[in-house]
């Protein structure tokens, strides 16, 4: 009989930890979509939206800070998620290294504002903060 109320209350805090993982919520972030270049200019005239480009490397200890920092800001996630189409190019791999050589990228992190056409609209180059980037984009169209 001891053995079985052991087991029930076992199975009852499983149950009760298992409900609480699924109630915490994630950490907002902006959301990067992963499509090629061509598809996300596309995708661009078809919402009309800009597009926000996150230009990184991997060793690129800023960068790695502007991730859970800046791009974890719940204003600033909610901000970009609905007003630009965010893309994250690691200008080490693949088209990276083109997409680095047409638009200049030499310091990292580089951040790029980007029209349907894909013409340059600003740039920011280093570590930003939530606030620094909040009003770099306020009037980005």
């Amino acid at each position: 009989m001891k053995a079985i109320k052991l087991m029930l209350l076992a199975v009852v805090l499983w149950i009760s930890h298992a409900a609480a993982q699924g109630r915490e919520k994630p950490l907002p972030h902006i959301r990067f979509i992963d499509k090629d270049w061509k598809s996300v200019l596309a995708l661009s005239k078809k919402t009309h939206k800009p597009i926000f480009v996150d230009a990184f490397t991997t060793w690129c200890a800023p960068c790695q800070e502007m991730r859970q920092k800046t791009f974890t800001d719940r204003t600033i996630a909610a901000r970009f998620n609905a007003r630009y189409i965010n893309v994250a190019v690691d200008v080490e791999k693949n088209g990276g290294v083109a997409f680095a050589d047409h638009y200049q990228v030499t310091a990292y992190p580089t951040l790029l504002f980007i029209n349907s056409d894909g013409e340059l609209i600003k740039r920011l180059e280093g570590f930003t903060d939530a606030k620094d980037l909040g009003a770099a984009a306020a009037n980005i169209k």
